[in-house]
């Protein structure tokens, strides 16, 4: 049986860590063997924003899932 890297679903915490919660895809070839494909998919997840070409910024927890221009509803 061949052991397997383990898989990250989230975040990296280097993204979240990144001054300004920002980070270029050319970061995140430190944390990922192909960082266009991961940044795409993360952006997809709702876990990015992309606010440039290359540049990105961490969605923080609580607006993760709302429409832009959606507000959080408070009871």
């Amino acid at each position: 049986m061949r052991a397997t890297a383990k898989r990250r679903t989230g975040l990296p915490v280097e993204f979240a860590q990144a001054p300004m919660r920002t980070v270029r895809t050319g970061d995140a070839a430190a944390v990922y063997a192909h960082p266009g494909t991961q940044m795409v998919r993360l952006q997809r997840l709702g876990l990015l924003h992309k606010v440039a070409v290359g540049y990105y910024v961490v969605v923080p927890q609580e607006r993760i899932g709302l429409v832009l221009g959606q507000r959080n509803r408070h009871p």
